[in-house]
């Protein structure tokens, strides 16, 4: 009797987990049966074949799965089947087509894939997936702890040849000047674009390397042959702000720069459905899947490197992003290596590399100091591997304080200052150094502010002030990176009014040879509650500023 008893109580724990316990979490623990139909066709919205296979939509839907109702092991019947309201169709030959163009889209957070619509029968459950090779596929998936990232080639030839950055004029770089050769950021960049939902370029076409490529040339998205990230979620946010309404478009954010081997990081990001992209010796690739003893990756260089043991699991740096609708302000900073640059806010916090100690700051919230590596040349088959420490250096403040910055750069160097606003909305200043330099940046998130980046000078107020009459003479001091004869009068101000000048004149204040310019500017227009600054420009159009106690 015991005996029937648990054969009785074994029969219903199975019950319970073949049927009811699958229904509860997802189908995790279904068994995959796979059924492939014999030709899938695919049309553009005027019913023209698209027969070669790098044509959109194929490529980008390679591995996206959708999840919806059918019956297993059958054809999908004429109209039965809807993506987005696109009808799929098919004939007693079991020929599929799609109608139109899918852009991607996601039910919530939890679920970055398309409902399949349908007007038949509850069956089994039905993936569609559209890749190079394409299929339908039927059978329950455990779909709801994985999640599936499109694969680009940066060797496609429909954009391998094309110019990456401006490469014809400031390059070449070392990896070329293609996209074939330097495109690993920006395809990578694309395929985590696509992923969360910007399926669109601002210019209304579809995201792959050369719409990003020529959005970012168009809109200060490099600095010396490097990406610079934040410019992803500017192009997002352009295409939202043009598509938003009619298409299934998400804004995204660059979330900041993980370390060398930070596998916790790693799975919690992957386990929140977000790609993050990885650095290698001069290359990047997208980290898309955890897997028992590995990653799934996406490489677009190597279509056949499939997992990070290709790379021995491990990677020097970590590029994150996450949709958002929140605040997209920041400060970013390049400049070629080895130069290095320091900044420091209105609180004394630090951020970057001091060249007289080597010692790297983060003690700015949210601030990254980072080596863009120069990338291999990816269009040779055995492309050599750049020197260790060469490319950009890039410093990054994600949603920085509003006021003003003090930045040190090591060496003579070109730097690139750009400003992001909480749109998204950049302002680029760009200066060329002939040493070390010091300058200053006044910062604000708010949109139509006019970001200033100023070089840091040395000014002296005579006699007694402030005083309601009369001239007030400021001494403009020469130094070692400041040409007083490059001055450009007309541009001069002080106490940030519109103060008329009676005269200017070289005047010797120092012990040095060098002369200082006195300048008399007319007491009674200037404003004494601001502050008791100079500023101008030189005939370069560099601005300057300095400030008295």
């Amino acid at each position: 009797m015991l005996k029937i008893l648990n054969i009785i109580t074994l029969s219903l724990l199975i019950f319970i987990l073949k049927t009811i316990i699958p229904d509860l979490i997802g189908d995790t623990f279904a068994t995959e049966q796979t059924y492939q139909v014999n030709v899938i066709k695919f049309q553009d919205k005027n019913q023209n074949s698209l027969m070669d296979e790098r044509e959109w939509p194929i490529q980008y839907w390679d591995m996206k799965l959708f999840k919806g109702n059918g019956c297993e092991g059958s054809p999908i019947s004429e109209g039965q089947t809807k993506i987005g309201g696109v009808r799929l169709t098919s004939n007693q030959g079991g020929e599929h087509s799609v109608l139109e163009a899918i852009l991607p889209s996601w039910a919530d957070e939890n679920y970055p894939f398309d409902w399949l619509n349908t007007t038949g029968g509850a069956c089994q459950n039905v993936l569609l997936e559209a890749g190079k090779i394409p299929q339908i596929k039927f059978g329950n998936y455990p779909i709801l702890r994985t999640f599936f990232t499109p694969y680009v080639s940066q060797k496609d030839p429909l954009w391998s040849s094309k110019e990456y950055d401006h490469g014809n004029t400031t390059g070449p770089f070392f990896c070329g000047t293609t996209i074939g050769g330097c495109g690993c950021a920006i395809t990578s960049a694309a395929m985590v674009l696509v992923y969360l939902g910007v399926g669109m370029s601002p210019n209304g076409d579809w995201t792959n390397p050369d719409s990003l490529n020529t959005w970012l040339k168009e809109n200060n998205g490099y600095a010396f042959g490097a990406l610079k990230w934040n410019s992803i979620a500017a192009y997002s946010v352009k295409t939202y702000e043009i598509f938003g309404t009619t298409h299934d478009v998400h804004k995204v954010r660059f979330v900041g720069v993980g370390s060398a081997n930070n596998y916790s990081l790693l799975d919690t990001d992957l386990a929140s459905y977000k790609p993050v992209i990885l650095e290698e010796p001069g290359h990047f690739i997208v980290g898309k899947e955890k897997q028992d003893t590995t990653y799934a990756i996406n490489d677009p260089a190597f279509e056949n490197k499939t997992t990070l043991a290709s790379y021995n699991n491990s990677f020097l740096s970590m590029r994150r992003f996450e949709k958002t609708n929140t605040d997209l302000s920041s400060i970013y900073i390049s400049t070629p290596a080895p130069n290095d640059l320091l900044i420091t806010d209105s609180q004394g916090r630090k951020a970057g590399k001091d060249p007289q100690t080597g010692q790297t700051f983060s003690e700015i919230p949210n601030s990254y100091y980072f080596l863009e590596p120069s990338f291999a040349d990816q269009s040779q088959e055995n492309p050599q591997t750049p020197q260790e420490g060469q490319g950009v250096n890039m410093l990054v403040i994600i949603n920085p304080d509003l006021g003003s910055y003090n930045l040190n750069s090591s060496q003579a160097s070109s730097i690139d200052f750009s400003s992001y606003d909480r749109n998204g909305d950049i302002s680029v200043k760009e200066f060329s150094t002939n040493s070390s330099e010091n300058f200053g940046l006044d910062y604000s998130p708010e949109p139509g502010y006019q970001f200033h980046v100023y070089q840091n000078v040395q000014i002296e107020i005579e006699g007694g002030y402030p005083k309601k009459a009369g001239v007030v003479p400021v001494i403009l001091k020469s130094g070692k990176n400041f040409d007083i004869d490059e001055v450009d009068l007309s541009t001069l101000l002080f106490a940030q009014t519109e103060t008329s000048k009676d005269k200017a004149n070289l005047v010797s204040t120092g012990k040095d040879s060098k002369k200082d310019l006195k300048v008399f500017f007319d007491a009674k227009i200037i404003d004494w509650t601001k502050d008791w600054c100079l500023t101008g420009q030189t005939i370069t159009q560099t601005e300057f500023k300095g400030c008295s106690p």
